[in-house]
């Protein structure tokens, strides 16, 4: 059953891959806004471990701000899945996330059902500072304001909690911390090290925006890595930026799941397929027919994946969707094969098309060395697999076979 689950996850992945980027909550109702006195305020990062969810392998963020009136978090993961077209605005990438404050026993309620670790780090601001925080955030849990743009590395839970504290200090901190992972890639491919199919997903729809070089402040979209650099940061004036760090929830220990095995892992299936498709194709050129069956499901598959693949890089407007080099050798074109591999008539339009993808193929195979994208290594058998297809077929249609009642004949 668990590795079922793990099987699923790939599916999932390819509609809601963009979810996994940051933790996310269903929409709730706020809490009553508090006023703004003179009182003592206690600002602190509360932040939540990774759990076993696809949408959870990076943690939460949220800020706690309590004074002798109140005890509320804030918090910028919210979204309303009821809202209009939810699934193909977010797909997309118009996908507005709210901002809401809860109290927060509620909100420590919610983390200890899913069972992660919760880290609270005091910040070591002046009564000035934390009323300023405390301000700009009522100010964006308002509800003309609540909603924004979601942007899963750049605009998420953590980004917009950092951006608000630099205002409230009036000065962007220095967090001292050297680069960890140095590309969006690598931060995501470490924090879904478990999830090889969930992974397989990203790197197949995300294209080369990923792989640019970061700063240590950009690879705080994670909340994890936020905390780590949070309790290294210090201020102008040379105050740490945190003053004291605690856990206030152990959890269950590590909640993600175990790592993939590898004989379901994607690498695995691709050279499985790889072999597959080598044995039918050698098979075909020896007796000198084609598997219709077999190039119909090749193709079929590819093409909606291709689809998919498609309208991430001109359509959607999530961030490093596009370009992405994948498109190369997974497009909607391919399901020109299953179309017409039928039919004697559509035959030259078959063949032009296995023409074009073995010298597109080629040319993407060839370019590799000098594309800023990494693809993920699962990615190559099927490649080479699409690859040896279509040099194949070209092959059997050149040895002049022609189909007749479904079996082949030498041409005269």
């Amino acid at each position: 059953m668990e590795q079922k689950r793990r099987l699923l996850i790939f599916v999932f992945s390819l509609v809601f891959v963009l979810v996994g980027m940051s933790q996310v909550s269903i929409y709730a109702p706020q809490s009553q806004m508090p006023e703004v006195k003179n009182d003592t305020l206690e600002v602190s990062l509360i932040t939540k471990y990774p759990a076993a969810e696809v949408y959870e392998l990076y943690g939460h963020e949220a800020v706690r701000v309590k004074s002798s009136d109140f005890d509320l978090a804030f918090d910028y993961g919210l979204f309303d899945f009821d809202a209009p077209n939810f699934i193909y605005r977010f797909v997309k990438g118009e996908t507005d996330y709210m901002a809401g404050c809860h109290d927060f026993p509620m909100f420590m309620a919610a983390c200890e059902a899913d069972g992660a670790m919760v880290v609270e780090q005091r910040l070591n601001l002046t009564q000035e500072e934390s009323h300023r925080l405390l301000e700009l955030l009522l100010w964006d849990v308002r509800p003309e304001n609540r909603r924004y743009r979601y942007n899963y590395v750049k605009n998420n839970c953590a980004t917009k909690i950092l951006d608000r504290i630099d205002q409230a200090v009036g000065e962007q901190i220095d967090y001292n911390d050297s680069v960890r992972f140095g590309s969006y890639r690598k931060v995501l491919t470490h924090y879904g090290r478990n999830y090889d199919w969930y992974q397989f997903g990203v790197d197949l729809i995300l294209g080369s925006g990923l792989d640019y070089e970061l700063s240590r402040r950009e690879e705080m979209f994670v909340p994890i890595e936020l905390m780590m650099s949070a309790s290294k940061a210090s201020l102008n004036d040379g105050r740490k930026l945190v003053s004291e760090e605690k856990v206030i929830y152990e959890g269950r220990g590590d909640m993600t799941l175990d790592a993939t095995p590898f004989l379901i892992s994607p690498l695995f299936i691709g050279l499985l397929l790889l072999v597959v498709i080598s044995f039918v194709t050698i098979k075909s050129l020896i007796k000198g027919r084609i598997c219709r069956w077999t190039y119909a499901l090749w193709y079929g598959v590819c093409g909606m994946a291709g689809c998919l693949v498609f309208f991430m890089v001109f359509v959607s407007e999530h961030e490093a969707t596009s370009p992405n080099i994948n498109i190369w050798w997974l497009n909607p074109l391919a399901l020109i094969v299953p179309m017409m591999v039928w039919s004697r008539r559509m035959n030259k339009i078959v063949w032009c098309y296995m023409a074009l993808n073995t010298l597109v193929i080629a040319i993407f195979l060839i370019s590799l060395p000098f594309q800023n994208q990494v693809l993920n290594v699962a990615v190559y058998p099927l490649i080479f697999a699409d690859f040896m297809l279509s040099v194949g077929y070209l092959i059997n249609k050149n040895n002049k076979n022609i189909w007749q009642s479904g079996k082949t004949v030498k041409q005269k």
